[in-house]
């Protein structure tokens, strides 16, 4: 699968739009008219174009192959380029609609109300092209009168005000005084001068002058802001809560049962296409996860849908033998499973329970039935041989055949033994109930087959089902005590209705066994829930201290609830914001805001956060809200920034300072 992306020179890490596309066999210039019919050749001198890292000039377009190839970025070049020609070509190149208000349209606020549902609006994000960083660069002494690019004293300051976004620039033209007009109108964005820009604001310094609340574009605006570089414009989704996790929609799910844990693995599946002389084929790759609830422990939760069944044993080979003195008896012999051994054998063996025949005081014969249990054999007949492979030599091939029989039998009797530390079972049962397997016919080689060699194999597995008088199913309430976050590993307690643990509950049924229908659903009344964290972050360089911090949230979509006439009703989320010195043991320090609104306008904030000693923290975030399946409901929340004040320095000898403010505006 092939990556596209669009960035613009002025931030290289912050992606415009992404796309995947599965089909590039082909060459750039193929895959770019593929994806955009509407490109044309005029947006050339402002587009450059990478593949894997590598630039190519358009003249190489037709002749780069991408069937190896991983990315494509497509970087917008700054440089006299006018904002709506900017916007039709991220509108173009990539050809959806959307880029242009992601990226350039502005939000209009306040609008009346309606009653059928219109487009909601974007944020202005305000892009300000071509000044850069030169650390550890000499100061530049510009003579004369030409266009120059101010470097960057510090990070662009991004922050929304009543949803709009602003950029504060803290610009260094050089050493000492520049003659300069007192309107700014010598200042342009891109070819645009800044006093003919609504919402730009423009203050110049002077070598050694102070600046003050009085002198500045606003109070503190000369603070020097440090942006992470892990918490960027493309955002983290602060995903609410998960109320329930189905196994049912996951692939290949399996949960394991440990005594009074569990665990449990389910996987993702990515189409690889492989290009090749015959052809383009795709390769299914499966990523392995870990079951992860997202529940935080203290959290009631309910378990439905366990197969009820429980491992005995098993053995790797024929261990089915008629009893000589009974025929109308068998037994089975297996070794005993490591969950049927270990803490509670006893509970493990109390309940495996054969049949029972005697006389009362009344001499009246009493049956007590054995429990059930289901033997699984399975027997395999495996063909080897070996064919000629051309200039590779002979290969070696391998076919097999299998019978399989599941038999349900009552327990007649049960010994155990041990034999080299190991704990053997033999199981008796009633010879009528078990049905007898035999191996399959051999699969039969291809013609030309050589040094064919016939092996079999025999497996049997022991299941018990729960007994009907077992006190407690595996379905069933739950508290979470614990959770290991590097092996997955879930310790829980069994509670009632009333969230009072069962204390004579010991542990789970179903032991050894893989279970791949379960539904594991949040308990109403649980106050632990949260979303996953996104998190801890450096809100400081390393090294750095700091007291004053911020931090961006936005809602590209909006936030509220669509109704049937078309309006929006209220719909809130809470995000839990914590924070801590970085690296460290300490404890959290947390605090939370409650975002309400009825917009399907994109919302965007900025909270200050200021700590009472300075220092290099880490922050982390996470919804405290439950995650909303309803396409109706619009509530996408993403952590979009965080900044820590580096330095308050409000004077620079020598040098000519500029503070530049812009604001998204239409």
């Amino acid at each position: 699968m092939l990556e596209i992306e669009i960035v613009g020179r002025a931030d290289l890490s912050r992606v415009i739009e992404r796309r995947l596309v599965d089909n590039h066999n082909c060459s750039l210039k193929e895959l770019i008219k593929q994806e955009c019919p509407k490109f044309r050749e005029d947006f050339i001198p402002y587009l450059s174009a990478f593949v894997d890292g590598v630039r190519f000039q358009y003249s190489d377009w037709s002749i780069v192959d991408l069937r190896r190839s991983k990315s494509v970025k497509i970087v917008i070049e700054a440089g006299g380029i006018e904002v709506g020609t900017v916007a039709a070509i991220i509108s173009i190149v990539l050809a959806v609609g959307s880029a242009i208000y992601a990226v350039m349209s502005m939000n209009k606020l306040n609008a009346k109300a309606q009653q059928e549902t219109r487009q909601g609006s974007s944020i202005y994000d305000v892009n300000a092209q071509g000044n850069q960083v030169n650390l550890n660069n000499t100061i530049p002494e510009n003579f004369g009168y030409f266009k120059r690019f101010p470097d960057y004293l510090a990070d662009r300051h991004v922050f929304y005000r009543n949803n709009i976004q602003f950029v504060d620039l803290i610009l260094c033209q050089g050493v000492g005084q520049y003659q300069r007009n007192n309107d700014h109108s010598d200042v342009y964005l891109g070819e645009t001068p800044i006093n003919e820009l609504e919402g730009c604001a423009v203050r110049v310094y002077e070598p050694g002058e102070e600046m003050t609340a009085e002198n500045s574009i606003e109070n503190k605006s000369w603070y020097c802001f440090y942006s992470s570089t892990q918490v960027t414009q493309s955002g983290h989704t602060l995903k609410g809560v998960t109320t329930e996790v189905d196994q049912s929609s996951q692939i290949n799910p399996a949960v394991v049962f440990n005594r009074d844990s569990f665990s449990g693995v389910y996987y993702t599946v990515t189409n690889v296409v492989n290009a090749g002389c015959a052809g383009v084929s795709t390769t299914p790759i499966y990523t392995e996860h870990k079951l992860d609830l997202n529940w935080e422990v203290g959290a009631y939760f309910s378990i439905s849908g366990s197969n009820g069944v429980r491992m005995i044993g098993t053995s790797d080979s024929d261990t089915v033998e008629v009893e000589p003195e009974d025929p109308a008896l068998t037994n089975v012999t297996i070794a005993l499973s490591d969950s049927f051994t270990t803490v509670n054998e006893v509970i493990h063996k109390s309940w495996l329970r054969s049949h029972n025949e005697y006389e009362d005081e009344d001499q009246q014969l009493i049956v007590e039935a054995g429990d059930q249990i289901r033997v699984i054999v399975t027997k395999r007949t495996i063909v080897t041989y070996t064919k000629q492979g051309g200039t590779s030599g002979p290969r070696t091939f391998t076919d097999s055949a299998e019978n399989q029989v599941v038999s349900q039998c009552e327990l007649m009797n049960v010994s155990y033994n041990v034999v080299d530390d190991v704990e053997f079972a033999e199981l008796t049962v009633q010879s009528i109930e078990f049905d007898p397997v035999s191996f399959p016919a051999a699969p039969v080689p291809p013609a030309g087959a050589l040094n064919i060699e016939t092996s079999y194999e025999c497996e049997i597995m022991v299941l018990q089902p729960i007994p009907a008088d077992y006190p407690y199913s595996d379905n069933g309430l739950y508290r979470i005590d614990s959770h290991d976050t590097s092996t997955g590993v879930y310790e829980v307690s069994r509670v009632d209705q009333s969230y009072a643990v069962i204390p004579d509950w010991v542990e789970f049924w179903g032991q050894g066994v893989s279970n791949d229908g379960l539904s594991f659903t949040l308990d109403d009344s649980s106050t632990h829930m949260s979303g996953a964290y996104a998190g801890p972050y450096r809100a400081c360089p390393v090294g750095a201290e700091s007291t004053i911090f911020e931090y961006d949230i936005r809602f590209p979509q909006g936030l509220g609830y669509l109704q049937d006439d078309g309006s929006f009703r209220d719909l809130s989320v809470e995000i839990e914001i914590g924070y801590r010195r970085a690296g460290s043991n300490d404890e959290w320090t947390t605090t939370t805001r409650t975002f309400t609104n009825h917009t399907n306008d994109e919302l965007a904030f900025t909270y200050e956060l200021t700590v009472p000693t300075a220092g290099n923290y880490e922050f982390r975030m996470r919804n405290l809200s439950e995650e909303q399946d309803s396409t109706r409901a619009l509530c996408e929340c993403k952590w979009v920034g965080l900044k820590s004040v580096i330095s308050t320095k409000n004077k620079y000898d020598d040098v000519t300072v500029i503070i530049a403010r812009f604001r998204g505006s239409e």
